[in-house]
This record gives C-alpha cells, sequence and structure tokens, in this order.
C-alpha cells in the first residue's frame, strides 16, 4: 500500500484571507509600537515643561534680586555691614553690658535642693511657682 501525502493547496480566497490577516498584524504591531512612542514623548515633554517652569520661576526670582541689588538701599546695607562704612549723621553707640548680679534666695534655693540630690519633678516646680512652696 503504497501512501502518498496529500499536497494542500489555497485557492484564491484563502490566500486573500490569509494575507489580510498577516497584514492586519503587521499594522497592529506598528500602531502598538506608534502608541508606546507617543506615552513616552509625553512623559518627556511633561518634564520638560516642568523643567522650563522651574527655570522660569528661577528667572523671576532671579530679576528681582538684581532690582534689589541695584538700590541704593542694598548699597548702603553691604557698605555699612560688610565694610563696617557709617553716614556722616550717623551716631556710633557703644553697649556696655551690665555686669550679672549672682542670683537671688529665690532663685538659689531649688539649685541648693538639687544639688543635695532631692530632685524636684518638673510639676512641682511649676506647683511652688504658681501657689507657692
Amino acid at each position: 500500500m503504497s501512501y502518498r501525502m496529500r499536497r494542500y493547496s489555497l485557492n484564491l480566497s484563502q490566500w486573500m484571507i490569509l494575507i489580510t490577516i498577516v497584514f492586519l498584524a503587521l499594522l497592529g504591531v506598528g500602531y502598538i509600537e506608534r502608541r508606546a512612542t507617543l506615552a513616552s514623548l509625553r512623559g518627556e515633554l511633561a518634564q520638560t515643561e516642568e523643567m522650563v517652569q522651574g527655570a522660569q520661576q528661577h528667572q523671576d526670582e532671579l530679576l528681582r534680586y538684581l532690582e534689589y541689588v541695584q538700590k541704593d538701599l542694598h548699597i548702603d546695607a553691604m557698605a555699612r555691614s560688610l565694610l563696617g562704612l557709617a553716614k556722616p549723621e550717623d551716631v556710633a553707640v557703644d553697649v556696655i553690658p551690665e555686669e550679672v548680679s549672682p542670683p537671688t534666695p529665690e532663685i538659689a534655693e531649688p539649685l541648693q535642693e538639687e544639688e543635695q540630690g532631692q530632685r524636684r519633678m518638673p510639676w512641682q516646680a511649676w506647683w511652688d511657682l504658681f501657689f507657692g512652696p
């Protein structure tokens, strides 16, 4: 018994269906690739817009600082603080600190109690302050 292999042949309508399926698959793959590219470009666009907005804010701050630096008020402040200069109508004042007096007995008593090892709780100190010992 001879067994011959059958040869499959496709007719014209089957070939057309096969070509259409392959063509639609290629279109689908291309469409998905384009959508992925579009999504990544939109992300990059959003990041770039954020960077531009940040740079615009920084530029606005720098312009405000430039206006301030160019004013005489800033120049006077820098001359006084950095260079120690003064205007002719300024009056120099020397501040002499007072000597610190020793603590009064009301303040010294709790300190002595703590030094002796009798530590009081903070709420007790407040109680004594408001209502007396």
